[in-house]
């Protein structure tokens, strides 16, 4: 197995530096986030996936870039993985904590929307779901062409 170094530009404009296994897909996760005209080039092959024979690699080519004077979006100096890196339960204990802040924000919102969405209510007032469907049907069209244009980019279609 190996590893590689890469740089993405934009614009002929280097801007990140990292590390894969696998850059076909590295480079497609990147353009969902950067945009299709992101490119990446091989900086270097290693060919071993430890941390400890690639890491040295990794952080050289973005001090590197650095001392070129480019702005790279690294949020760390190299071998570190992604920024909040987390093992699984890591992951699910933030993602309880995002819910439990973003209830709390909306909390007002989101009673709303259960009180309106509730049978009960529909019930009462058939005349203001279809005025509300009627108000934002091309809200509701734009989200589903977003919806499955974004599915196809990451199903690869």
């Amino acid at each position: 197995m190996k590893t590689i170094i890469y740089v993405l530009e934009k614009n002929n404009t280097p801007f990140y530096v990292g590390k894969t296994k696998n850059p076909k897909r590295r480079l497609q996760d990147h353009q969902l986030t950067y945009g299709k005209e992101t490119i990446m080039k091989e900086l270097d092959i290693i060919y071993s996936t430890k941390r400890d024979d690639w890491k040295p690699y990794e952080v050289a080519w973005i001090q590197i870039y650095k001392e070129w004077g480019y702005e790279l979006t690294n949020g760390n100096k190299g071998g570190s993985g992604p920024i909040g890196w987390q093992t699984l339960e890591g992951k699910i204990i933030i993602g309880k904590k995002a819910v439990k802040n973003w209830y709390e924000k909306n909390k007002d919102k989101y009673k709303l929307h259960h009180a309106i969405n509730s049978k009960n209510f529909r019930e009462k007032n058939p005349d203001y779901m279809k005025q509300w469907h009627q108000d934002n049907k091309e809200k509701k069209k734009e989200y589903m062409k977003q919806y499955h244009l974004n599915k196809k980019l990451k199903n690869g279609k």
